[in-house]
């Protein structure tokens, strides 16, 4: 089989501050969708469908790849600038990556390969 991501399913407490969260940090745009759930998607076409629920992060994340990095850069900029406390700064085989958390503590990491 092959295939790309096409979405992520996430519980979340508030769905009105998660979406607020993730078109404002993130870029996503939201879809119309029934009203227990908010419908985001990026401008490459990943759907991110929140719901009412209850956040499991449990440790684990999901990634967004730029396209440099001086896009990582530039992310973790406006990240720390809006108030986000980011972590996790690392290069890694000429990966050059940072995370941080959504407001129910989903980690995210934005990254590049050098």
């Amino acid at each position: 089989m092959t295939g790309r991501n096409h979405h992520v399913n996430l519980g979340v407490a508030d769905l009105g501050r998660s979406s607020d969260f993730y078109q404002q940090h993130l870029d996503f745009t939201e879809l119309d969708w029934p009203e227990n759930m908010v419908v985001l998607q990026d401008s490459g076409g990943m759907d991110l469908v929140l719901e009412n629920g209850t956040p499991s992060p449990s440790g684990w994340h999901f990634g967004f790849r730029v396209d440099n990095v001086d896009e990582v850069e530039h992310a973790r900029a406006e990240i720390e600038k809006a108030g986000l406390d980011t972590f996790a700064h690392e290069e890694i085989n000429g990966m050059l990556t940072f995370k941080f958390r959504d407001p129910d503590g989903y980690v995210i990491e934005i990254y590049a390969y050098g």
